[in-house]
């Protein structure tokens, strides 16, 4: 829905628009090692070259477009994989979000996000490295979880709408090349992904609006260099990096249960701290708050 509301806002504001078109590959000037364009396929099933100054991958978490550039890789301690299965008549609250750490799958959670029709996106995930060291099925884990006593009320009436879907997400634990001679890449394409939360959005919109403002500056300047545009990189992970780090920490503390448990054991007495603990999650607040004693004597005593 997300998607289809911000590109009908593009369409109605002039932007050109090519639909049932798929990107096949990057058009390189190998004098200048600059991207000048893509090669794409039509609706028609014919082939087109599409000149450009600059090129945004913006194709998400499976970008073809930072593969084609040599770009796309996945490192299994800095990236999850996530199952996702939507259900119908989910016999929940309507009203908010729901995640859970699950001992079976740390580092990692297990999701119920309600939809606007009554159903609900259901999921677990959890990092490559250790489903693989831990020998995890996560097919199994969603099923369990699933059918387990805590949650057996919310899904006594309700039906899958499809297999489970799995993806793999480039967490932003680690600072990757996202631009260079002709192009940036931005949002989950560049591997952003809040590590602590497993959340896109936000940091995608953030990486949306610092681009905007680097590229206006080489249009102005006519320079698309990987000199010029590499100030996105560096004007990126300033905004984000500390609260990137900060995500990676919290990452790691779930392993940590007895921890864990004391936190949400505390929280869930007090709603203003619940709400507070509720909010970092959602990013509504820094999670820098985590790096002061005084939250955490606030929140033992």
């Amino acid at each position: 829905m997300l998607d289809n509301f911000l590109f009908e806002n593009v369409k109605k504001n002039g932007i050109d628009t090519l639909e049932d078109t798929s990107f096949i590959d990057v058009v390189k000037d190998v004098s200048t090692n600059s991207i000048t364009g893509v090669k794409v396929k039509l609706a028609d099933g014919s082939t087109k070259e599409l000149t450009c100054k600059i090129l945004i991958g913006a194709d998400g978490y499976n970008s073809t477009v930072a593969t084609a550039l040599g770009k796309k890789s996945r490192e299994d301690k800095h990236s999850i994989i996530a199952l996702r299965q939507y259900y119908k008549n989910i016999n929940m609250p309507q009203d908010s979000i729901e995640i859970h750490f699950l001992k079976e799958v740390q580092p990692g959670y297990f999701w119920i996000f309600p939809t606007a029709d009554g159903g609900a996106n259901v999921g677990i995930g959890m990092l490559h490295s250790d489903t693989k060291t831990k020998e995890i099925d996560l097919k199994e884990a969603l099923k369990d979880a699933v059918e387990s006593d805590g949650f057996k009320e919310y899904f006594k009436d309700a039906e899958a709408e499809e297999t489970p879907k799995a993806w793999n997400l480039s967490l932003g634990s680690i600072k990757r090349d996202i631009s260079g001679n002709g192009y940036v890449l931005i949002g989950d394409a560049a591997g952003i992904i809040d590590p602590f939360s497993g959340e896109g959005i936000g940091n995608s919109m953030y990486s949306a609006d610092i681009a905007i403002d680097v590229l206006e500056e080489a249009f102005s300047k006519e320079d698309f260099s990987h000199n010029r545009l590499i100030s996105y990189d560096k004007n990126l992970y300033k905004r984000l990096w500390t609260e990137m780090r900060m995500s990676y920490f919290l990452q790691k503390l779930l392993i940590l249960r007895p921890v864990v448990d004391l936190i949400i054991r505390k929280a869930s007495k007090k709603k203003s701290t619940e709400q507070f603990i509720s909010d970092m999650i959602a990013g509504k607040r820094s999670k820098l708050n985590l790096i002061n004693p005084i939250f955490y004597l606030k929140i033992i005593f």
